[in-house]
């Protein structure tokens, strides 16, 4: 294994191959499940079902060796701290921070309601975490709409808040309009009556 971590501790996930099997496994330990499962199949990763919480590389096993070397370049582009095999391993520097165009907006649309846009040109789509969190593709747009909900407002900041949050853990960087922080902000500090 590499060195290119301190510490087990400080890792979000070991990219390794199982000599039994012949297959490469992607074990997630500081990268949550939920972050896990949205990103590793984009990087052609598939759930193990003989390992609970790990992915296997899918096949073909022709490619596993050069897909591995890929998803890990990606991950630490992207700011993950990957242990990998050497035959995996890349030196590969973390993406550098823009403070110009973040890697996700969030904003209010005239007609949409609450949108998210994605940035082109990143290692890993964060697409899947806004729809696995209810957030629709408008194709048309190409833009993400936060989920429908009957108590708009209420609904609406915590879809925002959630999706932040996602999108934090997967190593993204996210802005949000002002004024939708602003009533973010506003509603958790507004006390709640209790009955």
């Amino acid at each position: 294994m590499s060195a290119f971590p301190e510490s087990d501790d400080t890792l979000d996930i070991t990219i390794s191959r199982n000599d039994q099997a012949c297959t490469v496994l992607a074990t997630p330990s500081g990268m949550a499940f939920r972050i896990a499962d949205a990103l590793l199949p984009q990087l052609g990763f598939e759930p193990d079902p003989a390992a609970l919480g790990s992915f296997r590389l899918a096949v073909p096993p022709h490619s596993s060796r050069e897909r591995a070397v890929t998803a890990v370049r990606a991950l630490r582009t992207m700011g993950h701290r990957v242990l990998a095999d050497p035959e995996f391993d890349t030196c590969v520097a973390a993406r550098p921070s823009s403070d110009d165009e973040p890697d996700v907006a969030i904003g209010r649309h005239p007609k949409l309601g609450i949108v998210a846009a994605v940035a082109d040109g990143l290692p890993i789509d964060p697409a899947p975490l806004l729809t696995r969190a209810g957030w629709q593709h408008v194709s048309a747009l190409d833009l993400y709409r936060a989920p429908a909900t009957d108590r708009a407002v209420d609904d609406n900041l915590l879809a925002i808040a959630r999706a932040a949050a996602r999108l934090h853990h997967g190593r993204y960087t996210v802005a949000v309009q002002l004024e939708l922080v602003s009533a973010v902000l506003a509603r958790s500090s507004t006390p709640t009556a209790h009955p």
